[in-house]
């Protein structure tokens, strides 16, 4: 399914929800039975990332509905960037997922190695040439729905940006 550039995989609907967006506007995924949904940017954030080194972020708004109480999946990521020959992810701490069940909580990741587990070639030859950034919205057993919102590279913090320390 595709939706405004955005590619999902592996979800059942796709609805742009005019009230439940934050604020407005967000994209509610449901997900198929036994297998993760996962969500690719459009091109249009693909490219050289090296002006955002060391200062910038990949940002975004989630939401997720887990009316099922499952638990959370255990799996290797939870953003994956690939480009270059080279992959890298990231997956927060439980601790930090947790803040999105039930209420909107925006995600900011780093672009700097140090917050990024490199799965093969190197960090410089994928900040280059960025060629493909998926993520994988669904993190607990069972849930119904994940509402995404916001999804942007922040250039650099500014003094009101909200920056998760973990």
């Amino acid at each position: 399914s595709t939706l405004e550039g955005w590619n999902f995989v592996d979800v059942s609907t796709l609805t742009i929800d005019t009230a439940f967006g934050n604020p407005g506007f967000g994209i509610e995924i449901r997900d198929r039975s036994s297998v993760l949904s996962q969500a690719i940017a459009p091109a249009k954030f693909y490219g050289d990332w090296t002006a955002l080194l060391d200062s910038g972020y990949l940002s975004f708004d989630l939401n997720i509905d887990n009316r099922s109480n499952g638990a959370l999946l255990d799996k290797s990521y939870f953003v994956r960037l690939s480009g270059n020959g080279a992959v890298a992810e990231v997956r927060p701490p439980d601790s930090i997922l947790t803040l999105a069940i039930g209420q909107w909580y925006t995600f900011n990741f780093l672009i700097d190695s140090s917050v990024w587990t490199m799965q093969s070639g190197t960090w410089d030859s994928l900040i280059t040439s960025v060629q493909e950034v998926r993520l994988e919205l669904e993190f607990i057993a069972g849930n119904e729905k994940a509402s995404f919102d916001n999804f942007c590279l922040v250039p650099k913090v500014s003094p009101t940006t909200r920056v998760d320390a973990w």
